[in-house]
């Protein structure tokens, strides 16, 4: 058995097909690791088929976010997170998701994503924009009555043996 500290996570930052998943570094729990038997994951909202236009599309963001994450430019990483492919779908499920992406963007947010499966919405930005970009977020799920939360975090480093 193994003591690790757990940063949270963000999966399918961007491009639709979990290209990069990322660890922040806030919220976080010490956890204890033992092998388990086995994991199912399910996976909600990936189509069954895309036109080659799209895959090109979204092979061409993946290496916008790969470069931008690479260069530490939120411009690109959030350039590399527009989606067409399984986005759409996953949006579908949350009440007034593209108001969010609207008002994140207009806050200074450079892309605006969901994480992993949802139902989280994932926004990147410079530092000095952390602030207004969730309280505008969190404002446009209020005017869509969610109730949120925000956690204003940066990329850490990830998991840690004790």
């Amino acid at each position: 058995m193994v003591t690790v500290r757990a940063p949270a996570t963000s999966a399918n930052l961007g491009s639709g097909f979990d290209v990069f998943g990322v660890a922040l570094s806030r919220p976080a729990d010490v956890v204890r690791v033992s092998r388990a038997a086995e994991t199912s994951i399910e996976v909600s909202g990936v189509p069954e088929s895309a036109d080659i236009e799209q895959v090109v599309e979204t092979v061409g963001n993946a290496a916008t976010l790969t470069a931008g994450m690479c260069r530490d430019d939120p411009e690109l990483v959030g350039a590399g997170m527009h989606d067409s492919v399984v986005t759409p779908a996953r949006a579908e499920l949350i009440e007034g998701y593209d108001d969010i992406c609207v008002a994140a963007r207009d806050a200074g947010a450079t892309g605006v994503t969901i994480s992993g499966s949802g139902p989280g919405v994932l926004a990147v930005c410079r530092d000095r924009d952390r602030r207004p970009v969730a309280s505008a977020m969190l404002d446009a799920f209020e005017a869509h009555d969610v109730d949120a939360r925000s956690y204003q975090t940066r990329v850490g480093e990830g998991a840690q043996i004790l």
